[in-house]
């Protein structure tokens, strides 16, 4: 077994690359950062003066010394970038979602089975302290039979943004965006379901692209529903599990992602405070309700099991497989907003 740091690159520097991958590839001592690809500026440099910016992402693929790209680029390159990756012999990681479509997710399977490449993508949000804390109380059994689950990612932005994400192109919109943390979610606590329903629209005046939808599974004996939109003022609860022993709700979302944004890295001495997540709320089957202590958020364990996958072997937290199932999921769900009916699962 290899103790070897294992030298990363990261392909593109926007958001994402910043602030949910760099600092936890920084702060890991199995990791080290090598290399950057940012097309025209060298921002990368500010917190890292020692990585080597690239401008091509061939020079990636081709530098012998780099094991793992993690591909932090618009959703449309996704399929590309990880293909060239892993025929060049790199482990690759995809910031969610996977690809566009699920022919090019199942290409990049067969790719990875073909070359021996670890593929895996970042569904962080199953590491969210509401998930983790449901999580929980399920595997105790303490819902009881479950009869409704809930997932909001809920906005007010009635203006539309400059962001590639804002705009007519493959793998653009809300849905693409949001969804695939939702429905991540849906599947890694309740696993697949029975038929899918879904709306999806575009509610702002400008808007070119989706900008709302609500998906509704079927599942046996209950309803899973997870819904976005950029024009919800109210507050309403982000998750929400009702069972016939105890329901569970809870309005905020997890601090991780506001101390990345505000520079922070999990190696900072300040990490552990900034990141306690506030209590959910618990309803018993007398309707009497109390704050319910959340389990810690825990983004960090992404990389820790990436790292000991490369290095040991064993199971990866996100099975590409299970990216590719979103995937699917956010097809059949264009499909039913579009025919407005109700699509069956089963055989998926």
């Amino acid at each position: 077994m290899s103790t070897e740091q294992i030298k990363t690159a990261i392909a593109g520097y926007g958001a994402a690359g910043e602030f949910y991958h760099a600092p936890f590839i920084a702060s890991l001592p199995q990791f080290k950062l090598t290399s950057v690809q940012e097309r025209h500026k060298e921002q990368s440099k500010v917190k890292f003066p020692d990585v080597r910016v690239v401008r091509a992402f061939t020079e990636l693929t081709k530098d012998p010394d780099i094991e793992l790209i993690i591909i932090t680029t618009p959703n449309e390159y996704h399929f590309s970038m990880a293909k060239e990756a892993m025929e060049m012999g790199k482990h690759v990681v995809v910031d969610k979602p996977i690809t566009v479509t699920s022919k090019e997710a199942e290409q990049l399977i067969n790719i990875s089975k073909e070359t021996g490449k670890i593929l895996t993508v970042y569904q962080n949000r199953r590491l969210d302290a509401g998930l983790l804390t449901i999580k929980k109380i399920k595997e105790e059994n303490g819902f009881g039979k479950i009869r409704h689950y809930e997932a909001h990612f809920d906005r007010f932005r009635p203006a539309i943004k400059d962001s590639w994400r804002e705009k007519e192109t493959p793998g653009g919109g809300l849905l693409y965006d949001l969804g695939v943390h939702l429905l991540d979610q849906t599947i890694y606590l309740w696993g697949k379901p029975q038929s899918i329903t879904a709306k999806i629209e575009r509610q702002r005046p400008d808007a070119v692209v989706d900008d709302f939808f609500e998906i509704s599974l079927q599942y046996n004996g209950f309803k899973a529903v997870v819904k976005a939109g950029m024009l919800v003022e109210e507050k309403t609860p982000q998750l929400y599990v009702e069972g016939s022993k105890l329901t569970y709700f809870r309005y905020d979302l997890d601090p991780q992602e506001a101390a990345l944004k505000k520079g922070l890295f999990p190696r900072d001495a300040t990490w552990e405070k900034e990141t306690v997540p506030t209590p959910g709320f618990i309803r018993n089957a007398d309707c009497e309700e109390s704050e319910y202590s959340s389990e810690r958020g825990n983004y960090p364990y992404f990389y820790k099991n990436l790292a000991k996958v490369i290095r040991e072997g064993g199971d990866l937290f996100v099975k590409p497989e299970e990216a590719l199932y979103v995937i699917k999921l956010i097809e059949f769900a264009k499909a039913s907003s579009e025919g407005q009916r109700t699509i069956d699962l089963s055989n998926v």
